[in-house]
């Protein structure tokens, strides 16, 4: 390495107290796909009651913070998971779709908690009968980009599969410009659906 980087005259400063330390990250995914038991008398009751940490929702909303870099998944700490939870589900995702379209990098993700001025969010849209919410990933050759729910019109697979609206995806390949190159609607459901989209 040190060859190298004198080729191109770069200078080195070499230091005989340099360590480096392994230590393994917080796997926050693992945390966040923790089951909630409510408290119940009978162990199949509790069983039937559990939910995940944060519903799919939030957690969807999380990850378009995440893929634009409003927060990094290095920073989530437990007890910031556990405030998130703790909000009604309307104010989580609220919270998190403002600072989504804010695009400001928060270091601590506690911060966010202290966002004055949150007003309503995509959810409480009211939509004509032709359109619908419709979450969207921008794949590019070198990432992903989690889009929060935008209001689309709606096509034929949409309004046939309706009830499981909450379980589409459009997917959109195109390039770093976010040029986009062709796309697809995904359904999450069984059996996986395709259509192409208008």
């Amino acid at each position: 390495m040190t060859s190298a980087l004198k080729d191109f005259n770069i200078k080195i400063n070499v230091r005989k107290d340099f360590k480096t330390l392994s230590k393994k990250g917080d796997p926050i995914w693992d945390y966040i796909g923790i089951q909630r038991i409510q408290h119940s008398d009978s162990f199949l009751d509790q069983l039937k009651a559990s939910s995940p940490l944060l519903s799919y929702p939030v957690r969807y909303q999380l990850e378009v913070c995440i893929s634009h870099n409003c927060l990094n998944e290095y920073n989530i700490t437990a007890p910031f998971i556990d405030r998130l939870a703790a909000l009604p589900v309307k104010g989580a995702i609220s919270l998190l779709e403002h600072v989504a379209e804010k695009r400001v990098r928060y270091y601590d993700p506690m911060d966010i908690f202290t966002i004055q001025g949150v007003t309503g969010s995509t959810i409480h849209l009211k939509l004509p009968d032709h359109c619908q919410l419709l979450r969207k990933a921008n794949i590019t050759p070198s990432t992903v980009y989690f889009s929060t729910p935008t209001v689309e019109i709606t096509n034929r697979v949409v309004r046939q599969y309706s009830e499981h609206i909450d379980r589409f995806l459009r997917v959109q390949f195109v390039d770093e410009k976010f040029q986009v190159y062709f796309q697809h609607l995904l359904s999450i459901t069984k059996p996986l659906i395709l259509s192409r989209a208008a």
